[in-house]
């Protein structure tokens, strides 16, 4: 099963940021792939519900240093 969520992330400006939430997510067990767009400042992440939930998906986020809008 897989579903897509996509995150907007205050404070993301740069590939350093783009890297740091790309590896800190596909990290994540049930994360299958995060897609970051750094104009949007957004996170388009597919994941499976059944092993991760879009609010551990955003905690991890907050744990690198970042805001959730």
């Amino acid at each position: 099963m897989r579903e897509t969520t996509v995150i907007t992330i205050k404070g993301m400006s740069c590939s350093h940021c783009n890297m740091v939430i790309k590896n800190a997510l596909t990290a994540l067990k049930g994360v299958n792939s995060v897609d970051i767009n750094l104009s949007n400042k957004t996170a388009k992440v597919e994941y499976n519900p059944e092993i991760i939930s879009v609010e551990t998906i955003q905690k991890e986020i907050e744990a690198q240093g970042y805001e959730i809008e």
